[in-house]
């Protein structure tokens, strides 16, 4: 005999699987925000050693543009006006890491200190709810097998066994 209580039960394994799903994509963008991060740092890391060293002296890197310069396309930029550039890029790019790490850090707050909490919570009265549900169920089953049984000639005293210990099996 098929359990009558299944759709009760589906809907709340249903109803699991997709706030699973949803605290799952809350993870996952966290993590993208920290790998974006990363690369903003690695990026600004090596802009920075990169200017240091032109500072000293060391050869400018290329933009890409030499075949246009010698086309008479793009103009030729004076050193001191591409590391002002440089620095310019550089500056740009520590402001984007600071904003990614603000956000990072309070993504991170928001998620650890409360929806993970709350996802929790949510979990145990979830599963609290549906045991409760089940149990009482299960016990208007046997409730109803019960006098079925009565009706056919049995004893309902015979099956009331049953009945009285249900709700208690589910706690």
């Amino acid at each position: 005999m098929p359990c009558p209580y299944y759709d009760m039960l589906l809907a709340a394994s249903e109803r699991e699987l997709l706030e699973a799903e949803a605290m799952q994509e809350a993870v996952d963008s966290l993590e993208s925000l920290q790998k974006d991060l990363f690369e903003a740092k690695t990026k600004a890391g090596a802009l920075d050693e990169t200017l240091t060293k032109v500072r000293a002296g060391g050869e400018i890197p290329s933009t890409g543009t030499g075949v246009a310069r010698l086309l008479g396309i793009a103009p030729q930029k004076d050193r001191e006006e591409r590391i002002h550039q440089m620095e310019a890029e550089l500056a740009q790019k520590k402001e984007e890491v600071s904003v990614l790490r603000d956000f990072y850090a309070a993504a991170r707050s928001v998620l650890v200190a409360r929806e993970i909490d709350k996802f929790l919570r949510t979990k145990v009265a979830d599963q609290q709810k549906t045991k409760q549900s089940f149990a009482g169920l299960s016990k208007k089953t046997a409730e109803a097998l019960a006098t079925s049984w009565g009706a056919s000639g049995h004893s309902p005293s015979s099956f009331s066994a049953l009945v009285s210990g249900t709700s208690q099996e589910w706690d």
